[in-house]
């Protein structure tokens, strides 16, 4: 049911994707198993869902994962929002749990690559790195 959520709703669209690693309509078997299967203390994953009537639909998600091996430190986080519910502030809710949970998991750096075409998800980073230096 997850996979079909997924590739039904309009997040997987390539020409809206938040970051190049959600731009695909299909997701390779591992791909899922790391979403759905998350390696404590090292990746999460938060899902955006409604009901539907076929059982949820997910319209929007946020991933980190390590940045690699040897690096406990740094994580790279994607977030993608349903067109239909962008703008109501779920990116920013999105990433500011996984500031917090990455917090949790020892990391002290989050890297993410963004489309330059995509301001909105610019935006979105830029507030919230506005707010952290406001915090020091």
């Amino acid at each position: 049911m997850r996979r079909r959520s997924f590739r039904r709703s309009s997040v997987c669209r390539p020409s809206h994707a938040t970051t190049a690693s959600w731009g695909t309509k299909n997701l390779d078997g591992a791909a899922v198993q790391r979403g759905v299967h998350p390696r404590p203390g090292q990746d999460f994953v938060f899902v955006a869902t409604i009901p539907a009537a076929d059982g949820i639909d997910i319209v929007g998600a946020g991933q980190y994962v390590r940045a690699g091996e040897g690096n406990d430190k740094t994580c790279e986080f994607a977030i993608t929002v349903a067109e239909d519910w962008r703008g109501i502030g779920l990116a920013t809710r999105l990433l500011a749990s996984l500031v917090r949970r990455a917090r949790r998991d020892g990391y002290e750096t989050m890297e993410g690559w963004v489309l330059a075409q995509n301001t909105p998800m610019l935006a979105v980073v830029r507030i919230r790195r506005a707010l952290q230096r406001l915090r020091q």
